[in-house]
């Protein structure tokens, strides 16, 4: 598949990634990156409009990345409160917490 992105069980194409989070539930995207770290593109990351404009929550949560660095407990309290379940009870779906690369700190 494109970009390893799994295919549409109907035409074989490759679901693009705002269909591939919404089939798995996810409503919240946690990035861990800053957008001037190395090895990230001159013009940096991604607009967090973007997805917020489709009606997911988008959390900048930047830490280094020294050998699996953690987030700061503040920041990590205010991700986790926002997906407790709202004043009716209703569950706020699932969360994609990513980095740069995909690994150290997510």
């Amino acid at each position: 598949a494109a970009l390893g992105l799994p295919l549409n069980a109907e035409d074989g194409t490759a679901l693009d990634f705002v269909t591939l989070l919404r089939s798995a539930g996810v409503r919240s995207i946690i990035r861990m990156n800053f957008d001037d770290e190395r090895g990230m593109p001159a013009e940096g990351g991604y607009d967090p409009k973007t997805f917020t404009a489709l009606g997911f929550t988008h959390f900048d949560l930047p830490c280094p990345d020294n050998n699996g660095m953690l987030p700061k407990p503040a920041d990590v309290r205010t991700a986790l409160r926002a997906q407790r379940p709202d004043e009716e009870g209703a569950d706020r779906g699932g969360v994609f917490v990513h980095c740069k690369a995909g690994f150290g700190r997510s």
